[in-house]
Formats: structure tokens, sequence, C-alpha cells
């Protein structure tokens, strides 16, 4: 029997023998557990902003950023050992603040949430890759008020819809969770999802039983003075 632990950096193997009358003996040795490089350095130039996912089936790595030329958006996936611009550089319409990317479970399409500088505002826009072009989910900046900062998309592991959490400066930066229906994007549960503002909001759903959580920062009241802090939220059905 051979047990392998990677990250420990040990390796134990046990070897039994076929003849019963020979003891059965073991030994440890030594492994190395480095980081190395994940196709081409340096491939890319980003002014900030950056999100990597997985495909949940074929296991190839995608990345996005704010390119750092265009100021637009960008996505590279991993093919032959090489990082490609999935579509054109600089694909989406307006000049972004943040991006966050997303694997569709079920077509393999790559999408992104993007924080665009939208008519002297911060909006919310989310577009998918379709094999030959970016396009609009929904409608462009869909959202009311100003978007926070660095809000995040994830699909739901059960109805496979993409659901998008963020701060909506049109109610003091409070959290607000949107999915898309198919045709638009609804708001899911009540809003407000917080009492306070929300940055950072980050998306999970529980893979056992869907139930969807948002970790974020937020104002905590202390003594009449609004203090950064981190906060949980879960919906229950």
């Amino acid at each position: 029997m051979l047990t392998i632990n990677r990250c420990t950096s040990w390796v134990r193997a046990v070897v039994l023998t076929a003849i019963l009358l020979i003891p059965a003996f073991s030994f440890i040795s030594a492994q190395t557990c480095t980081w190395n490089p994940l196709g081409n350095q340096g491939f890319a130039t980003s002014s900030s902003s950056l999100s990597m996912d997985v495909h949940p089936l074929t296991g190839e790595h995608y990345i996005a950023a704010k390119d750092g030329g265009t100021q637009k958006a960008a996505v590279w996936k991993l093919s032959g050992g090489t990082w490609t611009a999935v579509g054109p550089i600089g694909f989406s319409n307006f000049t972004i603040n943040d991006i966050d990317l997303a694997i569709n479970p079920v077509t393999g399409e790559p999408y992104v949430l993007l924080t665009i500088n939208y008519q002297s505002d911060l909006k919310a826009s989310v577009m998918r890759y379709n094999g030959s072009s970016w396009v609009l989910v929904g409608s462009e900046a869909f959202n009311a008020g100003s978007l926070g900062s660095d809000p995040s998309i994830v699909f739901h592991p059960i109805t496979n819809e993409p659901y998008v959490a963020y701060g909506d400066g049109n109610q003091t930066e409070r959290l607000r969770i949107k999915r898309f229906d198919g045709v638009s994007w609804v708001d899911f549960g009540t809003f407000p999802h917080s009492i306070f503002y929300a940055y950072f909001a980050r998306l999970i759903f529980d893979p056992v039983d869907a139930t969807p959580y948002v970790v974020f920062q937020n104002g905590v009241n202390v003594n009449s003075v609004f203090n950064d802090a981190i906060s949980v939220v879960k919906y229950d059905a």
C-alpha cells in the first residue's frame, strides 16, 4: 500500500510481501513540494482587478483582468502551456474598474461581471463568450445606483443561473443580490440584504443544499461611529 501526503512533503510506503513468512516493512522518504509557473509568465499587463476560475468539467484555467492598455476587460485561457486571449483584448463596451470571472458549469462559457464607467457613474454589466464573441447577458448597466467596490458573480449549483452580489449606491451601498432569469436581472430575496454598506461582496452557494452566503466588508455602528468590519449573511428560504 502506498500513501502520499504531498502537502507535508513526506511519502510513506508500506510494502507487504506475498510470502507470509517474510515480515512486512515500511519506509519514509522526503518529497519536496514547490510552486511552479503555470504557462508563460508576464504574458499581459493589468492596471488593477484580477480574477481566475477553472472549468468544472475540463479543468481548463481562465484569467480575467482589467487590461493595462485599454483599461477595458480581457480574458485569457491556458492552451497548450500558453495563455491565449479569449476574444479581443479590451472587449468591454466601456472602461472598467473591477472584474469577476465565473465559468458556466453546463455550457463552459466564461462569464464576467464588470464594474463599468458609465455616464460618469459606476454600473454593473455581465458579458459571456459564446464561442465567437463577447455578448451582453441582460442589459448594460442593469443596476439602479452606483456600484460598490469589487462585486462578485457565481452560478447556482442546481439551476445554473448566474447570481451577482454588490453594494447598491441608491441604498447607501447596502448589499444587493440579483439573479438572471433568462431575460433580465431580478432581485433575489427582499432588498436590502444588509443594514449598512457592503464592499467586496463574495457570494457562494453551499454545495450540499445550495444555500447562498455572502461575506462582505460593512460598517458597524459602535458608539455612533461606523467602523469597517467583516459580516456574513445567508438566505433562509
